[in-house]
């Protein structure tokens, strides 16, 4: 319970708003809402949620299998070095942290207090630990159990955004860093699933204009490299882009993919003050 003592200034019951304290092996407001911390360490914020669709524990797991095997490692390492540019965070949060494949290596990097958030409860499962450093939470991003201006470091890494919210949790010049597939991303089998594509098609200029109507843009960086991909690991890989939901496995199996790009388009910026929007220059 050690690092939920130290995080508790920085929770807040997604119900009420009050205030988050411990109380034994749970958090409590003052209003009496009260939640566990489970045996693995995390905290349910969603309790009775149903399973999301095509999210279960054997996707994470593949998933986590990818990125043991190393093929995000030129992201992790991008951010990373990055960062140690950058002052001490106060708090670092993962907002979509997944399997906590980036938090967990990043805490690490910055020796930092780390809260990873997720609104899936299988990944969550599969990131936390009792050992862990990182605070991991099954929470809406939509309504996170964090306070107002806690966050100085904020990552929204391959997942989606909620910039009211994220205006909300960051210290005034608190620094946020969002990944986006970049237009080589998984480029391999895109061309292979071809005319089988559903859809519209993935467009990255659009995803980073909308991040720069919502924040101060202040760097922005990629980060690609090309693996192989042996047979061995490429179901698992494959089944990471949203190309192949929904696809079976015989489906899968029938494309051919040798090698697979991953293209990340990092874009770093700050929250603008209230009452202003994003874009106050281009870069």
């Amino acid at each position: 319970m050690d690092k939920w003592t130290a995080l508790q200034g920085h929770l807040r019951c997604p119900l009420c708003r009050g205030g988050l304290r411990q109380r034994e092996n749970s958090m409590r407001c003052p209003k009496g809402h009260t939640f566990d911390v489970s045996a693995k360490g995390y905290i349910n914020f969603i309790p009775g949620q149903k399973p999301l669709k095509g999210y279960d524990a054997a996707f994470y797991a593949a998933r986590r299998r990818v990125f043991d095997a190393g093929y995000y490692s030129h992201v992790l390492e991008g951010i990373a070095g990055y960062l140690q540019g950058v002052k001490a965070p106060r708090l670092m949060l993962d907002a979509g942290c997944g399997e906590g494949y980036y938090a967990a290596r990043l805490q690490r990097c910055l020796s930092a207090p780390c809260i990873g958030l997720d609104v899936s409860r299988e990944a969550v499962r599969k990131a936390a630990s009792p050992q862990s450093p990182v605070g991991y939470l099954v929470a809406d991003i939509a309504n996170m159990p964090i306070k107002g201006g806690s966050v100085s470091l904020l990552m929204n890494l391959f997942t989606p955004a909620n910039y009211g919210e994220f205006a909300r949790v960051l210290a005034k010049n608190g620094l946020i860093i969002k990944a986006v597939p970049g237009e080589e991303h998984f480029v391999q089998l895109r061309r292979a699933a071809g005319d089988s594509l559903r859809g519209e098609a993935y467009d990255e200029k659009r995803v980073a204009d909308y991040f720069e109507k919502h924040a101060v843009l202040i760097d922005r960086f990629r980060l690609t490299k090309t693996y192989p991909l042996p047979e061995s690991i490429r179901a698992d890989a494959l089944r990471m882009s949203p190309i192949a939901f929904g696809m079976t496995d015989e489906a899968l199996a029938g494309f051919r993919v040798e090698e697979i790009t991953i293209d990340a388009s990092v874009l770093v910026g700050r929250m603008p003050p209230a009452g202003r929007t994003g874009r106050p220059r281009s870069s």
